[in-house]
């Protein structure tokens, strides 16, 4: 049985939000700020700085914390949708 209280449903967005999606943001921010590029690909064979890797791992970190939001949230009410 899941059971949901109002105080927490309230709360989550925030704390999602603060913990799994603004780091990874601030890092492609510092990465950028420091020179780096934007490469879509992880593995390039050009020379690119360490910035630009670090600035697109960091992207990659953040849409896999925002998948993993969007699902786990999803899933969630999908249970209490249940009971």
């Amino acid at each position: 049985m899941v059971t949901c209280q109002l105080s927490v449903i309230a709360e989550l967005p925030g704390v999602a939000i603060s913990v799994a999606l603004v780091p990874p943001l601030c890092v492609m921010g510092i990465g950028l700020a420091l020179g780096g590029n934007f490469s879509v690909g992880l593995l390039t064979t050009d020379n690119t700085t360490d910035n630009s890797s670090l600035v697109s791992c960091s992207f990659y970190r953040f849409l896999t914390n925002l998948l993993g939001i969007i699902i786990s949230g999803s899933f969630v009410f999908l249970l209490k949708l249940i009971d």
